[in-house]
């Protein structure tokens, strides 16, 4: 049997274990669900972030090369106008025709001759020198250089003037450049309200090459460059009035480009920090449920060592009330069976348990008392008849006697050794009884049979001490018991009947059947019992006052031999008695 201590001590941490673990778990669940819940928000957060990036990185790089354009356009007009005022200073007489040329220009030498009748050879030659040296300029390296080189996002160019006498759009783009940009030839034309400084981008695949991010920048020139010129002035032949304002012009096209793979470039910079990053989180998240797993685990073992080391003294306060009651009991000796320990300082778990050894060392003690009183009643009662014995034989050696005086005195004898014989023999019945001896089988008697033997052989008895002796037995009662201890049972209960009744009395034996079983009821009207001695009467070797009144050897024990017979015959025995009015003993046995 294990310590009471240790099992609970091991009950109690393994509810704590339990206890620990099924909090654990939940709270593990929590802090993992809030834990994905934040983990999915940054995650979103990265997402944007990667596509705002993406956005102002697109929008930088069309910003660079919007301005890239507008660059080269603001070159294109500085160039324009320095190869006009050249050409002006060389030939100062000239200068309306310059105007009207320039107006030309920006119109297309085609559109011009039909809108201005008349033209001149000399205002086409100046006009188309000052078209031409524009053109050539724009096609050097120096132009190309001074446009693009010296920016951090080197670039490809070309630049779409207006139609030319051959009825072609002009494309313009640096010596280096082999292939050009496509741009609609018919745009200058069928287009011309599109707004100065408007512009649009484009993905532009070129064979060969790759794929281009274009800019297309549209700018005025003429409106840029009239006001290099006076609006008036000497008059040509045939001429009159000032040159007419220009409206809805055609524009001047410049196309910027840069490779789309630098654009990619950058986007997939921006993919690869969102994919770190996102690595970053997902590391992070690991090491935080690690950490605080860690933490978790670590404050559990903690938990659980403290209450490992708590539990031995929980426990040992908690016992310290057996602890208490068993010193007590282990002062109980077989002088003293007082228990030596007060309910008030047990627990009240222990109260039951300190009632029922009180009540058990109480009935001990009486046990034990009823036995020296035991000892003391046989001592006595053997003491008389033996006494007795002795007596009768020293009177008879004191002189010669005759045989008739031998006889008498044998006789004496003989009869007490008889009532030695019968106190014996009741003593080892009961000894035989408490050690479980001479168990028997049960078998199917006739009830009133057994009574009438019984009242054959306690009638001369009674009549023997003026009794009246009357039975009311009812033929035919069957009963599965033991036939020889209800016999036993029987003659003890008439027996006493005789023995504790006065001269003229009554002693009466009932049996009967009925549904609870079979009744055997013996009534007398002796002395009668006071309420304190009945409750006393089947103990063993107890004898009340009133019993000094029969005759004979009575020790008490033939009550208590009656009690267990019946107890294992499986009948119960019931009393009621007044004082100086009699007593009915009655006995119910099983059907």
């Amino acid at each position: 049997m294990p310590s009471i201590r240790r099992s609970l001590i091991g009950y109690f941490l393994l509810l704590m274990g339990v206890t620990f673990l099924g909090v654990g778990l939940i709270v593990d669940g929590f802090v993992s669900a809030a834990n994905a819940a934040r983990q999915a928000a940054d995650e979103a957060r990265l997402q944007l972030d990667y596509k705002v990036r993406c956005r102002d990185s697109a929008d930088k790089f069309d910003e660079e090369l919007l301005i890239h354009a507008q660059s080269l356009a603001r070159e294109l007009r500085k160039s324009y106008a320095d190869s006009a005022n050249r050409a002006v200073r060389n030939e100062p007489a000239r200068r309306n025709q310059l105007a009207a040329g320039t107006l030309a220009i920006a119109l297309g030498l085609d559109r011009w001759s039909a809108l201005v009748a008349g033209a001149t050879t000399g205002q086409r030659s100046v006009l188309e020198t000052v078209y031409w040296r524009t053109v050539s300029m724009m096609q050097t390296e120096e132009f190309s250089r001074r446009s693009v080189d010296d920016s951090d996002h080197p670039g490809l160019f070309q630049i779409h003037l207006p139609r030319t006498a051959t009825g072609r759009p002009t494309p313009v783009r640096p010596s280096r450049q082999a292939f050009d940009f496509p741009l609609d030839p018919d745009r200058m034309d069928r287009d011309p309200a599109i707004p100065e400084d408007h512009h649009d981008f484009a993905d532009v695949a070129i064979p060969n090459v790759g794929v281009f991010r274009v800019v297309v920048y549209r700018y005025q020139l003429l409106g840029r460059l009239l006001g290099n010129f006076p609006s008036r002035g000497p008059r040509d032949a045939g001429r009159a009035g000032p040159l007419p304002a220009p409206m809805n012009l055609p524009g001047i096209y410049v196309q910027y480009a840069r490779p789309k793979a630098d654009l990619d470039a950058l986007l997939d910079a921006h993919h690869a920090k969102l994919d770190e990053d996102l690595v970053a989180l997902d590391r992070e998240t690991a090491d935080y449920l690690r950490r605080f797993l860690g933490l978790l685990l670590l404050v559990g073992a903690v938990g659980f060592a403290a209450l490992f080391a708590g539990s031995w003294w929980i426990v040992r306060r908690g016992l310290k009330p057996l602890a208490t009651l068993t010193a007590a009991v282990g002062r109980v000796s077989e002088k003293d069976f007082l228990l030596p320990v007060a309910a008030a300082d047990l627990s009240e778990d222990l109260l039951p348990i300190h009632a029922r050894l009180t009540h058990t060392l109480d009935a001990l003690r009486r046990a034990f008392e009823r036995e020296k009183q035991a000892v003391g009643d046989i001592s006595h009662e053997l003491r008389t008849p033996l006494a007795a014995l002795r007596t009768t034989l020293d009177v008879a050696l004191r002189k010669p006697r005759d045989a008739e005086q031998y006889r008498g005195t044998l006789a004496d004898c003989r009869e007490i050794a008889r009532q030695l014989s019968r106190l014996v023999d009741r003593i080892l019945t009961l000894a035989a009884l408490d050690s479980g001896q001479g168990e028997r089988p049960h078998v199917a008697v006739d009830v009133s049979d057994i009574a009438m033997e019984c009242v054959a052989v306690i009638r001369p008895l009674a009549e023997s001490h003026d009794l009246t002796f009357r039975a009311e037995v009812t033929p035919g009662v069957m009963a599965e018991t033991d036939p020889d201890r209800l016999r036993e049972v029987m003659m003890n209960l008439l027996h006493n009947a005789v023995e504790y009744n006065r001269p003229g009395g009554k002693v009466t034996l009932c049996v009967s059947a009925d549904a609870a079983g079979v009744r055997v009821a013996v009534a007398d009207t002796g002395i009668g019992m006071a309420p304190a001695v009945r409750g006393q009467i089947f103990e063993r070797f107890y004898r009340a006052d009133a019993s000094r009144h029969a005759t004979g050897v009575h020790a008490g024990l033939g009550l208590a031999i009656v009690k267990e017979y019946l107890t294992r015959l499986g009948g119960t025995i019931d009393v009621s008695s007044e004082p100086d009015r009699g007593t009915t003993f009655t006995v119910t046995l099983p059907a």
